[in-house]
């Protein structure tokens, strides 16, 4: 039967049967898991922003979440964004202070009077009733 095949050849060898390797499935490895890059709920806002509107507590807490290694990211970049606000304001008020120092606006002055100076007192025992009702009628006509 191997004679009737047409391409049947005794002379030549045996080529070796070639096989293909098995098909191996690509090997995923499992993300890594960092808690720091969760998203932040609702109520860690709530707290972050109560804590820092407290007055000394908000640097300890800004300080403390900023320096250790387990802060979210989102946290720590919010406490970046404030910090940067509070310069920025910081750095404004310095500005337009001294923008009306060289003005020669002055706050502590009202009427070409100092006003640290100026007590008020009220009441009918007061003996100084007139001079004060004149000072407030020009507090007030300044100030209008």
């Amino acid at each position: 039967m191997e004679q009737n095949n047409q391409y049947y050849q005794p002379n030549q060898p045996q080529q070796p049967q070639y096989q293909q390797p098995a098909y191996q499935q690509p090997q995923y490895q499992q993300p890594f898991y960092d808690p720091t890059r969760e998203v932040m709920s609702v109520g860690s806002y709530i707290l972050m922003f109560i804590l820092s509107s407290i007055p000394v507590v908000n640097i300890i807490c800004w300080i403390v979440w900023l320096v250790s290694p387990d802060t979210n990211k989102n946290k720590k970049n919010f406490i970046k964004a404030i910090i940067a606000i509070y310069a920025i304001s910081i750095l404004i008020g310095i500005i337009s202070v001294v923008v009306m120092a060289v003005a020669g606006v002055s706050l502590a002055e009202i009427g070409g009077r100092e006003v640290s100076r100026i007590r008020l007192l009220v009441g009918r025992g007061n003996q100084n009733m007139e001079v004060n009702k004149d000072f407030a009628l020009t507090v007030k006509a300044v100030a209008d």
